[in-house]
């Protein structure tokens, strides 16, 4: 309740402290941008290719939404894309956090008539759930079992329908394990976690 109470508190700020226009222009741009370029380091990849590249766009999506400047639904939608690919190690997410805010963003952005982030909200909430053991609502996650090395179907809530997956953009639980297989995912092992990649960042306070 305290991790909710934070990102609540949060995202209410920024909307309380919203800059000028041109300032929450000049803030979709750069999230646009982060958003591009965090697209482009998984392209063709199974794992990411800029781990410390991630680690700065999250800490400057933190920045812009503590300065209110992420205001528009587009701006929620790359924001919480940005932070929902906060890394987990063998299981347990570096910030829990991060999830339930890119939550809270996309959700508002698909309220706000954003198509594009209705699925994203959904992942984000069961990356929440997951995180704190807890069974997923949707039904998007497959979480790594440390014993087996392999990724697993995440528990889910058995009382959320497929109408509403359906209202956010997401499949059956069928479709969503038939993708999964088809993919190969499910016959690949993962290796153990290898150290977490030291990013050097200077944060002036």
């Amino acid at each position: 309740m305290k991790n909710l109470l934070a990102a609540i508190l949060l995202i209410a700020s920024s909307f309380c402290f919203a800059q000028d226009q041109a300032a929450v222009e000049a803030a979709q741009e750069e999230l646009r941008a982060a958003f591009e370029a965090d697209q482009a380091s998984r392209r063709g990849a199974t794992e990411p290719q800029d781990p410390c590249g991630d680690a700065a766009r999250r800490l400057r999506v933190l920045e812009l939404l503590g300065e209110g400047l992420i205001t528009t639904p587009e701006s929620k939608y790359y924001a919480a894309l940005v932070l929902q690919h906060t890394p987990t190690f063998e299981s347990v997410s570096v910030s829990a956090e991060n999830y339930l805010i890119a939550h809270f963003l996309a959700k508002s952005a698909a309220e706000s008539g954003y198509r594009p982030a209705r699925s994203l909200a959904a992942v984000t909430i069961d990356k929440y759930f997951v995180s704190q053991g807890q069974p997923q609502k949707y039904g998007t996650h497959f979480a790594l079992n440390p014993e087996t090395r392999y990724l697993e179907f995440a528990p889910v809530d058995p009382e959320t329908t497929d109408e509403e997956r359906r209202e956010w953009g997401v499949p059956p639980i069928s479709e969503t394990m038939r993708r999964f297989e088809e993919s190969g995912q499910s016959s690949r092992r993962i290796p153990e976690s290898s150290e977490r990649p030291r990013c050097g960042f200077n944060l002036e306070l």
